[in-house]
């Protein structure tokens, strides 16, 4: 554990105390790391590091007030975990200490984004929606009010983009410049945007995707799809991809928005997928884990496992790991789906796996965190 220096400061941006955070040293987080839901701006879910199975349980720790959605982020050897109690909980990932805290004074259900030594947390139920923390002094950065923000933010350069459920995307400047642009669409925003740099794309509730140009929020192209979106939006290099709750999955080109393929795989998916080399791997309420080619949208393969599937896989070099609600943790080859490891936690998995460096770790809806590396 690194030496205990503590670092407080209390937002006082109205009279009384609004938010407290509390850390042992100053944060700054590098830009390879897991720096939001599904790693970057394209929700890739994807590292190039191996993290072969069989895994060893490092340590295991509880993350008071239990958690749903949503997923940490990691940088800098700190986990950043949001929970049901109102806190960001941080944890040192060599230990599984608490390294320091943030008490919103208000719940989140979204993962944060962290760039350098700022952490950005949507605010569900508060009198704002959306809260920027100095990590390097342990300080409130800025705070705003958008509306009420389900999703998790975007932050790429200094563009921060969050969507609320009143189906408004707002871009801000992450450094505290005020707002850039936003753009009203006309249903209700549940599903995680995504960016590829030049464009943010967003699924709405009315089952339409919408590619918004990065630099002013205009609307560069729209496409329909047969139902609701509630999946994460997922963009490799020249798609997105995402599915509808019509049982397809739909791939759009990013930059027209020019449908590519659209495959049914009979099962509805609120979580969304990840991509590992020519692969787009999700899972689905029917308890099974499909992997579907990324340039023809055929599926490769299929695996059913016990339990349904709401979080994102995450890949590290060729094994995907996939939470259940049954609470299995399970490896996965990528290749053909063949299964070379599980571990039950006690609780469901609801919220996305993240890859640490060479581990990965779960926190059960329980609230009790794992952490594993390779090694029997």
């Amino acid at each position: 554990m690194r030496a205990l220096i503590v670092f407080l400061a209390i937002g006082m941006a109205l009279a009384g105390c609004r938010t407290v955070i509390s850390l042992y040293e100053p944060i700054l987080v590098s830009t390879n790391e897991w720096n939001m839901l599904g790693r970057d701006a394209r929700h890739s879910g994807f590292v190039k590091t191996s993290i072969e199975p069989p895994l060893r349980l490092e340590w295991t720790r509880d993350v008071s007030g239990g958690v749903t959605t949503g997923s940490p982020v990691y940088g800098d050897g700190v986990l950043m975990i949001p929970t049901l109690s109102g806190y960001i909980s941080f944890v040192n990932i060599d230990s599984g200490e608490e390294f320091g805290f943030v008490n919103l004074r208000a719940t989140t259900t979204a993962a944060p984004a962290v760039k350098d030594s700022l952490l950005v947390v949507p605010v569900y139920g508060g009198d704002v929606s959306l809260r920027v923390y100095n990590m390097k002094n342990a300080s409130m950065y800025w705070e705003i009010q958008t509306g009420t923000v389900e999703t998790a933010p975007l932050v790429v350069d200094r563009f921060l983009v969050t969507a609320t459920t009143q189906g408004v995307v707002h871009c801000y400047d992450l450094f505290g410049k005020g707002e850039i642009w936003k753009t009203k669409l006309p249903a209700r925003i549940y599903s995680n945007p995504a960016s590829d740099g030049e464009r943010a794309v967003v699924a709405c509730s009315n089952g339409v995707i919408y590619g918004l140009d990065m630099s002013n929020g205009d609307i560069l192209w729209k496409q329909p799809t047969g139902d609701a979106i509630f999946a994460t939006l997922v963009m490799s290099d020249s798609l997105c991809i995402v599915p509808s709750l019509d049982e397809n999955v739909y791939a759009f080109n990013n930059r027209t928005g020019k449908p590519a393929w659209k495959t049914f795989i009979g099962t509805k998916s609120y979580a969304g997928g990840a991509l590992a080399d020519s692969l787009f791997i999700l899972g689905g309420t029917d308890e099974t884990v499909y992997a579907l080619n990324v340039k023809t949208g055929d599926i490769t393969w299929s695996t059913r496992r016990r339990g349904v599937v709401s979080t994102l896989p995450v890949v590290a070099g060729s094994v995907a790991y996939v939470g259940f609600q049954s609470g299995f943790l399970v490896a996965l080859d990528i290749h053909d789906g063949a299964m070379l490891w599980e571990h039950r936690v006690d609780g469901r998995i609801r919220m996305s796996p993240v890859i640490a460096g060479e581990r990965i770790v779960v926190v059960s809806e329980r609230g009790e965190m794992y952490c594993w590396r390779p090694g029997e």
